[in-house]
């Protein structure tokens, strides 16, 4: 079903990568500050440059495909131009590590968190949105399908914002840390897991008995991920990933499915964009990808030999990219996995 493909290196732990909108090139980040951009086809490294001195958080690559954010402990986020590597400018957020940076659906609007701050700018690079009131530091941002709202997670809640203004128009109310946040693809639903053991879940449409907590996770649930038409959401706490039903009312009083077969903590999580297939990658290395409508087993498995950092799939869901903790990435190609 598979096939390996390129092998690539770069200087330090891979801290984030993701792909080109036409699947062409990926652009990775590390723990030494270095961006680079391999051309997937060829596996040539196109351009490699310092992009933060500290070490880089994350990197977006904008939709119309002309431009790579990043992201770093400097308080920064830096443009650059996806052909050349040419630096374009850059916004400071604060003084504190930007540790989230993300394009809306639409490219139109770039959000960033530092800290407690929220700042979000449109394409002319004015600033548009900025709320420093968070309770805590922000863990998580996540934008809605529709471009016009973006989701925060901190401590005891999540929050709500319409694009430009400065104040959240709603905030959802929990117990504990929350540590990641995803927004159903339809809108409607909200997830956050937390540091309590337990997954939080909002349905925003409902007037009156919208929100849930699915608790018994071994660990902190550190990983979560909605399939393309809102039906599925994954999760991971520990070495086993748990797979929600979305339909009715949601999946509160129904019983998930379990995904046995990592050894050790999942690190990874992420479904395709439109097909099937959900990858997990965990701290010893091992890569698995499962579908369900064929079964509780996964389809394959991979490693590498070391903690998965990163996975990201092509936007054409053919390839999936692995990095890993020694600096190391693996290109797998993916057959009849959409």
């Amino acid at each position: 079903m598979n096939e390996f493909g390129q092998q690539w290196n770069v200087s330090d732990c891979v801290t984030d990568l993701c792909w080109s909108p036409d699947s062409g090139k990926v652009v990775v980040a590390d723990a030494a500050g270095m961006i680079t951009v391999f051309d997937v086809k060829t596996g040539m490294m196109l351009w490699s440059v310092v992009a933060h001195v500290s070490g880089v958080s994350q990197v977006a690559w904008r939709s119309d495909d002309g431009m790579i954010t990043s992201a770093g402990q400097d308080g920064v986020v830096k443009l650059w131009d996806s052909a050349t590597g040419e630096a374009l400018g850059f916004f400071r957020v604060g003084e504190m590590w930007v540790d989230h940076i993300a394009w809306s659906p639409n490219g139109r609007y770039l959000a960033a968190a530092a800290g407690k701050i929220l700042v979000v700018w449109n394409q002319q690079g004015e600033e548009i949105l900025r709320c420093d009131q968070h309770t805590s530091t922000i863990t998580a941002i996540a934008w809605k399908y529709n471009s016009q709202e973006i989701a925060t997670a901190c401590y005891k809640g999540v929050r709500l914002f319409r694009i430009g203004t400065d104040k959240p128009y709603r905030t959802l109310h929990c117990l504990g840390s929350l540590i990641t946040l995803a927004w159903s693809p339809d809108g409607d639903f909200i997830c956050a897991g937390s540091q309590d053991r337990m997954l939080q879940f909002w349905r925003l449409s409902a007037k009156q008995g919208g929100h849930a907590e699915m608790k018994g996770y071994p660990e902190k649930v550190s990983k979560i991920d909605w399939n393309s038409n809102s039906r599925y959401l994954a999760s991971a706490g520990g070495n086993t990933a748990v797979v929600w039903t979305n339909k009715g009312k949601g999946p509160a009083g129904t019983a998930p499915k379990v995904l046995k077969g990592h050894l050790q903590r999942i690190t990874q999580l992420m479904y395709q964009h439109k097909g099937h297939c959900l990858a997990s990658g965990a701290q010893d290395g091992d890569i698995l990808i499962w579908q369900l409508n064929k079964g509780m087993e996964p389809v394959d498995k991979w490693h590498m030999n070391s903690e998965i950092t990163r996975l990201a799939w092509s936007p054409d869901d053919r390839v999936l990219i692995a990095g890993n903790k020694e600096g190391q990435l693996q290109y797998f190609s993916v057959a009849n996995a959409a």
